[in-house]
């Protein structure tokens, strides 16, 4: 699970990080899509790693 969790931060961050991108090279393009999914993803993550810290 911790894996999963680690896996789900380091996809969030990229996602982040590709949507700046996206919207620097490519401004016809909507980068809120994957910024937002990029949030949610590292948010799962961390709830996840928080979860596993308390049992």
């Amino acid at each position: 699970m911790r894996a999963f969790a680690w896996l789900c931060i380091v996809a969030g961050v990229l996602l982040a990080v590709a949507s700046f991108v996206i919207a620097a090279n490519v401004p016809s393009v909507n980068p809120w899509p994957s910024l937002l999914a990029g949030i949610c993803l590292t948010a799962l993550g961390v709830l996840v790693l928080a979860a596993r810290g308390e049992s």
